[in-house]
């Protein structure tokens, strides 16, 4: 069998998770060790698709999803989607 020149590996967790640039390096160290090689990819959903699920997620969960909720949200991290993608792209 012939060895793969692609690996695709797909997670949320990279995008909410790895946000120092510390941990995207870190990452970059890993993915090195295995590839000569790689793209990081990084796919966004439009925003309001993002706190559509994350209010369903919380309301399966048993918890309130409210207007204060909401307004929490305006200002968050995960949502500025340029500051975020300025330490992937370094």
């Amino acid at each position: 069998m012939a060895p793969s020149s692609t690996c695709l590996i797909s997670s949320e967790w990279f995008y909410d998770r790895l946000t120092r640039p510390g941990e995207q390096r870190a990452l970059k160290a890993f993915l090195e060790r295995f590839f000569d090689d790689f793209w990081v990819v990084v796919w966004l959903r439009p925003q309001v698709d993002y706190i559509s699920s994350f209010a369903s997620t919380i309301c399966r969960n048993g918890g309130i999803f409210d207007k204060a909720r909401l307004e929490s949200l305006r200002d968050s991290p995960i949502l500025q989607y340029d500051a975020a993608l300025s330490g992937w792209e370094k």
